[in-house]
């Protein structure tokens, strides 16, 4: 193994046992969400093969808000909080087969609290194992962008040891596998736009993961299919590559194709839920609309701002977002503390910065080739935030976490930034 490959390998090492630590050390169901997808995983493991179907009464409001308030305490029964119920199911199968190999349902003699610890340990750890993909990925479309292995080795690292993505990694939930399959499609677009993968491969490589995409979660469907599409814009934009028909063409067989991968679960939502509900996304909406005189709502924008103004709403859609982005924990209550009496938040957001200008100074003296994969991280960050943005004019959702979506273009923001804020200190100190 040669030397860029070691640092990788001592990375993603470091990465499982930290993110095994945090399997371990996470109080059961302390992750937001983590109850409803365990009874995802659990319906298909022993009720039937069949994805479950979401249904009013699914998101039982006001029990949830109090397990959160007590902090599901031992022997907290969590049955009937399904309101994930909509999700495709690739990630609730592969999980059901871990769940099995577990053993199952209790056991007899087993207590309460003892069975689906045993259990949600080891879904965990699955999500784990999933995430070192994504680690792994991040260093290759690193590479893709600058081929200084320092950079890859930091964009891997940012991954890595991201402590929001480290938490949401070690839980219950499809997220680790949705940004590993979004990170596989950014690795294949930035193959293609770079001239390192023919349009066959292209196409069967892009459309599978899009395909992939459709059976994993639908928050990554826009990003994914944006840099297919943005992957032949560049090597149109090139021109001495391929023209403007070659590139349209793989851009919609590579969509078709995923289309075509992703159509059965399609018609079964349309079948199901009704003609138009392909994701299944008005029928979640329905079970999770809050009932009339409950406290337990979750928040609206139109609300929000009618009751606090327009800048109080957009000073927490900037610091919450920041703040869950890094590490916001438990049902986004437990918040990092201060280092050596420096406050967490407030020096990352010094060294974001730092980063930022660093990258726009890479930019500046990067290449063509450089510049033209700049472009398809960008796309993929631009995809992500109008979504975020999109989601957020209806319900106060100012959680990091999903821009996740991103983390790998984030990540070699970082990387590359870092790496010229030390060309520009080297520069300096030999002055």
């Amino acid at each position: 193994m040669d030397r860029p490959g070691l640092g990788l390998a001592a990375v993603v090492a470091a990465y499982l046992g930290l993110g095994a630590g945090y399997a371990v050390r996470t109080p059961l169901w302390q992750v937001p969400d983590e109850p409803a997808h365990f009874n995802y995983v659990r319906q298909v493991a022993d009720e039937s093969p069949d994805p479950p179907e979401i249904e009013v009464g699914d998101y039982p409001f006001d029990r949830v808000e109090r397990l959160k308030a007590t902090g599901f305490p031992p022997g907290a029964d969590v049955a009937g909080i399904d309101y994930e119920d909509h999700q495709p199911p690739a990630y609730y199968y592969l999980a059901a087969v871990v769940y099995r190999v577990s053993g199952g349902d209790p056991v007899p003699g087993e207590s309460a609290g003892h069975w689906p610890w045993r259990i949600v340990l080891r879904l965990r750890l699955l999500g784990v194992l999933i995430g070192a993909l994504t680690v792994a990925l991040a260093w290759h479309a690193a590479r893709l962008v600058d081929p200084d292995p320092l950079v890859a080795l930091g964009a891997a690292a940012f991954v890595a040891f991201l402590p929001m993505h480290l938490a949401m990694t070690a839980a219950v939930n499809n997220d680790p596998l949705a940004y590993a399959v979004m990170a596989a499609v950014l690795v294949v677009a930035l193959r293609r736009a770079t001239g390192r993968l023919s349009v066959r491969w292209f196409v069967a490589g892009g459309g599978a993961l899009l395909g992939m995409a459709v059976w994993t979660k639908a928050t990554v469907l826009a990003p994914a299919a944006a840099v297919v599409v943005a992957a032949e814009a560049a090597g149109w934009w090139q021109g001495h590559r391929f023209g403007t028909r070659a590139a349209a063409a793989a851009a919609v067989q590579t969509v078709g194709l995923g289309a075509l991968v992703g159509l059965p679960w399609l018609a079964r939502n349309a079948r199901v839920y009704g003609a138009g509900d392909w994701l299944a996304l008005r029928a979640h909406d329905l079970v999770v609309a809050c009932p009339a005189g409950s406290a337990a709502c979750q928040p609206r924008t139109a609300d929000w701002i009618a009751a606090h103004g327009v800048a109080d709403y957009a000073a927490r859609l900037a610091a919450f977002t920041f703040k869950s982005f890094w590490g916001v924990f438990g049902w986004m209550g437990v918040f990092l503390t201060a280092v050596g009496g420096i406050p967490v938040y407030p020096a990352l957001a010094v060294a974001s910065l730092i980063a930022v200008l660093g990258a726009a100074g890479f930019l500046r003296r990067a290449d063509p080739a450089a510049r033209l994969a700049a472009g398809m991280l960008a796309v993929n960050l631009a995809v992500v935030l109008a979504a975020f943005g999109w989601y957020n004019l209806t319900f106060v959702q100012h959680q990091g976490r999903y821009l996740f979506g991103a983390l790998v273009p984030i990540a070699i923001v970082f990387a590359t930034g870092y790496r010229e804020v030390g060309r520009w200190a080297g520069a300096a100190l030999r002055l």
